[in-house]
């Protein structure tokens, strides 16, 4: 069978190709085997029967042929049954040529053993071609003929060497089908990544747009200068949130838990909650940060959407992350939240961390995440004013 070209996986048509390639290439073989033939066909023609004894022994033998040539290499794969039934068929299209060829049509049966080596399992296929040879000189003793010895070993070797060449053919199969089936999850995977950043950057970034762009109709008549600066902050939330879809095509997007944090103190105070953020990261592991970051994202964008809250407050720890607001919540729990929280909880599963989310009891909701020790120093990273 054909490999495939600079290792990458093939797909539905590709595979085709493969797979009628390496039936031309058993059926180039095949026919080359059958220069072995000649002398059968030679001993009909010259047996000295009738022309319609002739032409029907000629018929069995061109039968016996094209069954080998043209329908052993497509059965590698089918169900064992198919299988059996061509291998029987054709033992049983050889014996009719005991009657032209004598004990010389045992020497068929090579080609029956081969057979049975590329379509059997391989103690299925040995057992066969045992079985063969013993037959074949069995036949010998029992006609006076000398032992074929040499044809006996030869259909055993013979079977053996395409048994190794059968199993070569499945393997490179299965190792196709697998390379197929981890190029298929390797795209789900890019459409899940993909999916779940563009919902973190739209879903926060639109909710920013949306809360500085409503706070600037507001100012517009009483303060045109702070509604300009807001209009402002929903230009350039919109050029990042741009950059952000672009990099995150690409796969090459990061996020700054100071930087997110930085933008978290203004979307709470354009939507009139206070916020009580930490000034700078720097107590926080530096391979946690990025993975923060996500968890602000998300966690202010439901604040700002789905709570009536005055106060949100975010503690940081070394390896650790907690979001708290104050309002009458009624958001669910992380096992029936939106896509938002489940990517969100992938993201810290996929860190080996703990997350949990839920309404507290004296009232407001609660985001906390905690990711294992990694080992990393840290420097400080104050946030941006």
């Amino acid at each position: 069978m054909d490999g495939n070209v600079a290792g990458q996986p093939l797909g539905p048509v590709e595979s085709a190709r493969v797979r009628v390639g390496g039936r031309q290439r058993w059926i180039i073989g095949a026919l080359f085997a059958q220069l072995f033939l000649v002398s059968a066909y030679g001993a009909i023609l010259s047996s000295g029967r009738s022309p319609v004894a002739i032409a029907g022994f000629t018929a069995l033998l061109l039968a016996f042929s094209a069954t080998y040539v043209f329908i052993v290499g497509r059965l590698i794969l089918a169900p064992m049954v198919r299988r059996i039934l061509v291998v029987a068929g054709l033992l049983l299209l050889t014996l009719p040529q005991f009657v032209v060829l004598g004990v010389d049509a045992s020497s068929l049966w090579i080609f029956v053993a081969v057979a049975g080596g590329i379509l059997f399992p391989p103690i299925a296929a040995m057992a066969t071609a045992v079985a063969l040879a013993a037959a074949m000189l069995l036949i010998d003793a029992a006609t006076g003929e000398p032992l074929s010895w040499e044809l006996a070993l030869a259909l055993i070797a013979l079977t053996a060497f395409m048994v190794g060449f059968a199993g070569n053919i499945r393997l490179n199969i299965e190792l196709r089908q697998t390379r197929e089936q981890l190029a298929a999850a390797a795209v789900a995977a890019e459409r899940e990544r993909i999916g779940r950043d563009l919902h973190d950057i739209l879903g926060h970034s639109l909710t920013a747009i949306a809360v500085k762009a409503g706070l600037a109709r507001r100012l517009l008549d009483r303060d045109p200068t702070a509604a300009a600066a807001e209009i402002g902050d929903v230009e350039h939330l919109a050029r990042e949130a741009l950059r952000d879809v672009r990099a995150t095509a690409s796969g090459y997007r990061e996020v700054s838990l100071a930087g997110e944090l930085s933008v978290a103190a203004s979307v709470l105070r354009a939507a009139g909650i206070r916020a009580e953020i930490p000034r700078a990261v720097d107590g926080v592991d530096p391979a946690d940060r990025e993975i923060f970051g996500y968890v602000v994202r998300e966690a202010v964008t439901n604040v700002v959407r789905h709570s009536d809250a005055r106060t949100c407050r975010i503690s940081l720890g070394e390896r650790s992350i907690e979001i708290r607001d104050d309002g009458s919540d009624i958001r669910s729990t992380p096992a029936e939240e939106g896509s938002g929280l489940r990517g969100l909880a992938r993201r810290v599963a996929g860190r080996g961390g703990t997350l949990v989310a839920g309404p507290q009891a004296g009232g407001g909701f609660l985001l906390g995440v905690t990711l294992p020790p990694t080992g990393s120093g840290s420097a400080p990273t104050p946030l941006p004013p």
